[in-house]
């Protein structure tokens, strides 16, 4: 006999543990726990009217009481549990936006993710590009991934014709005038 949230216990555990992958989506267990979340709610609500239809109150059957109260503390805790193992989906994929780039979504990563997840990606990746893609014009979002480039370069551009700019800590810039 298998006790409340087990079930969930167990999904909360394999969100835990896959935080750097993208697991197979565990469709069974989801299911699984919302059935027991919909059997402890019902359990609760048929033990609540039949209190109410004997007109009596929690301190006249402190069982029944307890039993609801346990029952709903139990159905609280699957939802948690279930919240947790879709934000950490979530969360991962929301990563996987920035690490695709242009390419999109790698196909071990549509095998693995529900078709809400991708659309979801889908979403993401257009709202993500289309809310930032005005600001930064010289920037491709999802061009070449958010590493910062191995050489330095420097574009500075002088509003007066002074000859030389100061920097902060790496000393003197000196600018020369190209006329074409």
């Amino acid at each position: 006999m298998s006790m409340y949230g087990d079930e969930a216990y167990k999904l909360a555990k394999e969100a835990k543990r896959t935080t750097d992958i993208l697991p197979p989506y565990n469709d069974e267990l989801v299911r699984s726990v919302s059935r027991e979340i919909r059997a402890l709610s019902a359990e609760s609500d048929a033990m609540l009217t039949s209190l109410r239809a004997r007109g009596a109150t929690y301190a006249d059957d402190p069982g029944a009481a307890c039993a609801v109260l346990v029952q709903q503390l139990a159905a609280k805790r699957d939802k948690r549990c279930l919240f947790a193992y879709h934000r950490q989906r979530l969360e991962r994929v929301k990563e996987l936006v920035w690490e695709a780039g242009p390419a999109g979504v790698q196909r071990e990563v549509k095998r693995c993710a529900s078709a809400t997840e991708l659309e979801f990606f889908d979403c993401y990746k257009e709202k993500v590009v289309g809310a930032y893609k005005h600001l930064f014009t010289e920037v491709d979002l999802l061009g070449g991934g958010l590493d910062p480039p191995k050489d330095l370069f420097i574009e500075s551009v002088f509003r007066e014709e002074d000859g030389r700019g100061d920097l902060d800590k790496a000393g003197v810039l000196e600018a020369c005038v190209i006329k074409v």
